[in-house]
């Protein structure tokens, strides 16, 4: 199968090709040039960087030549380190880039994981299904703004669902347990949260942002994935919910609706986390992912 590897290389070596031909066209012609203006045939003898130089009158030519010339010679360069790191194994770093993307597809068991919750305890995702018809797990952050919203909602999710687990997965790179700690407390935040420190679960489950919520059935079956809602708050005309008719659709054994929204938030891991500390004094952006 061709990688993505092996169709930049091609391009790349067709654009190298192809300069080395135009600079030999263009040095040819040059030469021809300088030939007609000194009454010198161009001699098969060469000097430093394939220049011609077999009358001194040439020398008056060099700032035309040398320019051209090294132009070929750092190109066939080029070209020859190509062929040679098409020939060489794919480096460790390469190798990982070029590695099966994690996969999730509605309906399939989701991939499992033990994460540890804000007390330090080894939790694993199945136990918070036990006596439950379903589960919502939530990849949330404690500094994004986009999650702080739906406090409120995440609360009183519990006494609105009894039957509906709901766990929230703190991914976002940077944040440390103590920082997540303390914000629950000063936040009186009561839904379970486990933190993903390295990111991994986040990127198993192709999350790139928080809020995002997926709806799971006993058999820990993928229902719904995406948004809770459309960003409006329920008072807003415009406001549709996502997550809720998802999960009414669940317990009453009914075909979900609709299955997949876009979700929008905060990213999980951005280029913000590892500029120095002194460009990183603005604000953090939000992003969107299907």
């Amino acid at each position: 199968m061709t990688t993505w590897f092996d169709s930049v290389f091609r391009i790349s070596t067709q654009f190298t090709e192809s300069g080395i031909g135009m600079m030999d066209a263009a040095m040819q012609t040059m030469q021809s040039a300088i030939g007609r203006l000194t009454g010198v045939t161009p001699a098969e003898r060469r000097g430093f960087a394939g220049l011609d130089l077999s009358d001194p009158r040439q020398l008056l030519t060099l700032p035309l030549q040398l320019p051209l010339s090294l132009g070929t010679m750092a190109t066939k360069l080029s070209l020859q380190m190509l062929h040679s790191a098409s020939k060489a194994p794919l480096s460790a770093a390469t190798s990982a880039a070029t590695a099966a993307v994690p996969t999730q597809h509605m309906g399939e068991t989701v991939s499992t994981f033990t994460l540890p919750d804000l007390r330090g305890a080894q939790r694993t995702l199945s136990s918070f299904l036990e006596g439950k018809k379903g589960l919502v797990v939530l990849f949330w952050s404690e500094t994004c703004s986009h999650c702080q919203r739906y406090d409120p909602y995440l609360n009183a999710f519990a006494a609105r669902h009894p039957d509906i687990g709901l766990v929230a997965v703190a991914s976002r790179q940077g944040e440390g347990s103590e920082q997540i700690r303390a914000t629950a407390a000063a936040r009186h935040l009561t839904f379970p949260i486990l933190h993903d420190a390295s990111g991994v679960v986040a990127r198993q489950w192709c999350t790139q942002q928080t809020p995002r919520a997926f709806l799971l059935n006993p058999e820990l079956r993928l229902m719904y994935r995406g948004a809770i809602d459309n960003f409006k708050y329920p008072e807003d005309p415009d406001y549709q919910a996502y997550l809720e008719p998802a999960i009414e659709a669940l317990l009453a054994s009914r075909p979900i609706e609709r299955a997949e929204t876009a979700s929008f938030g905060c990213a999980i891991q951005s280029v913000y986390y590892v500029l120095p500390k002194p460009l990183t004094s603005g604000s953090q952006g939000a992003s969107s992912q299907p």
